[in-house]
């Protein structure tokens, strides 16, 4: 399963605990990837970034363990699972 795979791939690239990963919204992941586009549309700053494999998003979380904010960020490869698994959910009724 392509959700999945992104999940393991963003857990192991980015050092991120499973608590503080399914926290993370969408919003959040396009915040990430706002040095990549001016596009504010979230499907549409999908379909521009899901073909590339250069794409390093920076995400802003918080620990909920020790309830201390840190940045991280995961793998190209990881980004690209991840849009286009956020692709299949937001195209596919």
């Amino acid at each position: 399963d392509n959700g999945i795979r992104a999940l393991i791939l963003f857990m192991s690239s980015s050092g991120t605990a499973k608590a503080e990963t399914l926290s993370i919204t969408i919003e959040m992941f396009i915040k990430g990837l706002r040095e990549y586009t001016q596009e504010t549309d979230t499907l549409r700053i999908v379909e521009e970034l899901k073909g590339r494999n250069d794409i390093v998003p920076i995400l802003y979380l918080r620990r909920i363990k020790t309830d201390k904010y840190y940045y991280t960020c995961c793998s190209p490869e990881a980004t690209h699972h991840i849009l286009q698994y956020l692709y299949y959910r937001l195209t596919v009724p």
